[in-house]
C-alpha cells in the first residue's frame, strides 16, 4: 500500500493512505498518557497493521470509529481483543450495508475486511478523564457521526465532517444543514487548535468559519 507516516505534533500521528483516487484517506493515532487511540481503521487489515506500527507497545489501545463508511471501519478486526468505540447507529450501520459496501468497493480492500461491529457504544458523550480524550455526537457527513477532541493539545478529530479539498469545504451530508450547523458550533465552542479529518489536510478553526458562511449563501 502507498501510504506516508506523519507526526502531527508531538504523541499524534496521522497515516495517510492512497488508495481512492485523488482522495488520500487519514487515520491517527493518539499516544496519550494512558492509552493509545486509533481513530478509524481503513481499508482492511494492512491499514490496522500500519496503525499498530505507530502505538506505544507499553499502553493498551482503544479504537474509535468516526462513522460507518468502509473506508473508516474495514481494519476493525485486527482489533477484535480491544474497546472498538462508535455511536449506536454507526453499529447498527455497518451491520446493514457491510455485505452492499463489500461488493460495491472491493477492490479497495487492502489486506483483508472482515465484518467486526465497534463493541463499546457511545449514545451521547464518553470523556476519557484519565487521558482527556472527550467524544461527542456530530452529525452532518453522516446521522452517525461521532467527533473526538484532545483537551490536552485541543486537537479535534472530526472524521468527514468538513470538507475533502480547498474548493469542496462542505463535505456530501445526509443530514440537513441544521444539524450541521450545530456539530459546527459545538466545534467552534471547543476553540481547537487544529482540526483534523479523513480526508482533507490540518486545519485551523477558520475553516470551521468559512463552511458556516458556505452554508449561509
Amino acid at each position: 500500500m502507498n501510504y506516508n507516516v506523519s507526526e502531527v505534533v508531538s504523541g499524534i500521528f496521522c497515516i495517510t493512505q492512497y488508495v481512492l483516487k485523488n482522495c488520500p484517506t487519514n487515520c491517527y493515532v493518539l499516544r496519550a498518557e494512558k492509552y493509545n487511540y486509533i481513530i478509524d481503521t481503513g481499508f482492511g487489515s494492512e491499514s490496522s497493521e500500519i496503525l499498530l506500527r505507530v502505538t506505544d507497545e507499553k499502553k493498551p489501545i482503544r479504537v474509535i470509529n468516526t462513522h460507518f463508511h468502509w473506508d473508516h471501519i474495514w481494519g476493525n478486526h485486527v482489533f477484535k481483543k480491544e474497546e472498538i468505540i462508535s455511536s449506536m447507529k454507526t453499529a447498527q450501520y455497518i451491520d446493514k450495508y457491510w455485505d452492499e459496501m463489500i461488493e460495491l468497493n472491493k477492490k479497495y480492500i487492502r489486506g483483508k475486511a472482515e465484518k467486526f461491529l465497534p463493541n463499546v457504544i457511545s449514545e451521547g458523550e464518553i470523556k476519557f478523564s484519565e487521558d482527556g480524550v472527550l467524544i461527542f455526537p456530530s452529525q452532518g457527513h453522516t446521522k452517525d457521526g461521532i467527533s473526538v477532541f484532545y483537551e490536552r493539545e485541543k486537537i479535534l478529530f472530526v472524521g468527514d465532517n468538513i470538507g475533502d479539498d480547498e474548493i469542496n469545504i462542505v463535505p456530501e451530508l445526509e443530514t440537513d444543514n441544521e444539524a450541521y450547523m450545530k456539530a459546527l458550533k459545538k466545534y467552534l465552542s471547543m476553540d481547537p487548535f487544529l482540526i483534523l479529518s479523513g480526508h482533507n489536510s490540518e486545519k485551523k478553526i477558520d475553516f470551521i468559519l468559512k463552511i458556516l458562511e458556505r452554508l449561509k449563501e
